[in-house]
């Protein structure tokens, strides 16, 4: 019985872990959307494309718990500027501490060719 009941512990305590994360997601429009091209690059504060560049939205991801690190808010924060067609998110910080993870950007959109 007592090793039913550990077994029976252990199983609740996985199902806990994996639920205990969230990801909320916001974005303000700048300009029209654009039509889907792809993944979007990730420049973080301190660098820029060298090319012309058009601003659509900003974007930002607030992740909590399991989602509280940096891949997990940039990722979020690319599938928000992809859907509205951006091919880079500029200026992107991300902040974490204590359980929480806070990141945001300015989703653009190429003016000519993309940099290499």
């Amino acid at each position: 019985m007592r090793a039913r009941s550990n077994i029976l512990l252990a199983l609740l305590s996985a199902l806990a872990l994996t639920g205990c994360g969230s990801m909320y997601t916001y974005r303000w429009p700048l300009s029209g959307a654009a039509p889907p091209n792809g993944r979007p690059r990730v420049y973080f504060e301190g660098s820029l494309p060298s090319a012309g560049i058009q601003e659509l939205e900003m974007v930002e991801a607030v992740g909590g718990g399991t989602h509280a690190n940096v891949e997990d808010v940039v990722n979020a924060m690319l599938d928000e500027a992809q859907a509205y067609g951006a091919n880079a998110i500029v200026r992107v910080r991300v902040d974490c501490g204590h359980g929480t993870c806070h990141g945001y950007g300015v989703a653009i959109r190429f003016v000519g060719p993309p940099p290499q």
